[in-house]
């Protein structure tokens, strides 16, 4: 299984609107395991400083400057499947126009992962 991660910010005005959008994307037809063979799914994870760190006593930069991060966990059989989501520049960012418009900034290039574990369960080296 391959693991892509991306990460986006946007300012806290924007943060609901870009929520909105990743669901009418992700749960729409431009992605999903049916419209992307071998994606095996997607988690989305938002991070709003003004609802903290859970750090005692604080610390870090306002959040009137703050920016709200957005990080994506897209699951893949293999790098065809990546491939076929992402084209042959795989580890460029898939980021629509619509997105741009709503976010400060974000990862140029997705991150990849090979998942070893899951629940302390070990792929074995003969699985590949």
């Amino acid at each position: 299984m391959i693991i892509r991660v991306w990460r986006g910010w946007t300012t806290p005005e924007n943060a609901d609107a870009y929520e909105a959008l990743l669901r009418e994307e992700i749960t729409g037809e431009s992605v999903n395991g049916e419209q992307t063979p071998g994606m095996l799914g997607i988690d989305v994870m938002r991070h709003d400083p003004d609802a903290g760190d859970g750090v005692i006593g604080g610390g870090g930069a306002s959040s009137a400057a703050a920016e709200v991060e957005f990080s994506t966990i897209m699951y893949f059989f293999d790098w065809d499947a990546v491939r076929a989501f992402a084209g042959e520049e795989v580890f460029t960012a898939v980021v629509p126009d619509a997105d741009r418009a709503l976010l400060t900034r974000w990862d140029e290039r997705s991150r990849h992962y090979d998942l070893l574990s899951r629940n302390g369960q070990w792929k074995t080296l003969a699985e590949g």
